[in-house]
């Protein structure tokens, strides 16, 4: 499995969310991702995935309920960038 997420990069979105940028420098897809280059695409970021006719439910046991909190601990700045992410996303509905 090739790691595309190197330290480096996660640095430069940790310091990217310290100085408030808005937008990170557009590095391309990387090379290991170029065939698959068309799921990038801005445009298709603005479409959902239709449902297929298969759902697959998640059977909880009689009485009782899933966890509640976090899955896993992230810093709070990658937390203000994904919450950036998602706000904008959402905008665009």
């Amino acid at each position: 499995m090739v790691d595309i997420l190197s330290e480096s990069s996660e640095d430069d979105c940790d310091e990217a969310v310290r100085c408030g940028a808005t937008q990170l420098d557009d590095p391309g897809v990387p090379e290991q991702l170029e065939d698959l280059s068309e799921v990038f695409l801005e445009e298709l970021s603005n479409s959902l995935n239709t449902h297929d006719q298969i759902e697959h439910p998640i059977d909880l046991l009689p009485g009782k309920l899933p966890r509640s909190g976090p899955i896993y601990n992230i810093s709070h700045n990658k937390l203000a960038a994904i919450r950036d992410y998602l706000d904008t996303a959402l905008e665009r509905k």
